[in-house]
């Protein structure tokens, strides 16, 4: 009763500090690659509205203000993404769009929109909030287009917050199959462990008994 009371306690010992080491590893991990993840993605996200804005400054000179044409090259510049890219120009209007269309859209120079009047006064904009165009929460990013040393308008990028909150969610999945596998290689290890010590002791026992019969016989045959 004693000897599996103290194997019980090394066992359930052993798996609860592995558990509490898991568990301290998981947090720590998931805070790092959660802000990793995250950097990146905003990162992501800068260099896409840059790359834009570079683009519509170097062909402003041929398509600045034509609604068609540059409407035409955000569908075809975003193609496939799930991001979304707006071409505001300098008075509110919009001029293209990656997903909407952009003669149906409203003027976008309001109050409600401080990416944009940020990048209208040349300061990189960035708010969160819901497209009353899509109906989906999107997080945003606006930069100045400069033509001629001036604003013209503003290449804006849009970020789904569910496409962040999907890659946040992947990530805790990952590293809760890690700590459940890491539990269960634990488990087996501390099986092992409590066996190797059963087993010495048993053996331990075994060489006992032999020595003690042994000694027993020689006894025997020397009074004999």
């Amino acid at each position: 009763m004693i000897r599996h009371s103290f194997f019980s306690k090394l066992f359930l010992g052993n798996l609860v500090l592995v558990g509490v080491i898991v568990g301290i590893a998981g947090v720590v991990s998931y805070q790092r690659l959660n802000a990793t993840y995250l950097s990146e993605n905003e990162a992501h996200q800068e260099r896409t509205v840059r790359i834009a804005r570079q683009y519509f400054e170097h062909r402003w000179g041929a398509i600045g203000g034509k609604l068609k044409e540059i409407d035409t090259e955000c569908k075809e510049l975003l193609v496939g993404s799930e991001m979304r890219l707006t071409v505001i120009a300098a008075d509110g209007r919009v001029l293209g769009d990656s997903e909407a269309n952009a003669a149906d859209m409203e003027n976008h120079k309001t109050p409600d929109r401080p990416e944009v009047l940020d990048a209208l006064v040349g300061r990189e904009g960035r708010h969160v909030r819901d497209s009353e165009t899509l109906g989906v929460r999107f997080r945003y990013l606006g930069q100045p287009i400069y033509h001629d040393g001036k604003v013209v308008g503003v290449a804006r990028v849009a970020m789904p917050v569910r496409t962040i909150a999907h890659g946040q969610g992947l990530i805790r999945a990952s590293l809760l199959w890690a700590a459940v596998a890491a539990v269960a290689v634990a488990v087996m290890l501390a099986a092992f462990v409590v066996a190797m010590v059963i087993a010495v002791i048993a053996i331990v026992y075994i060489v006992k008994q032999l020595t003690s019969a042994l000694e027993e016989a020689v006894k025997i045959r020397r009074s004999d």
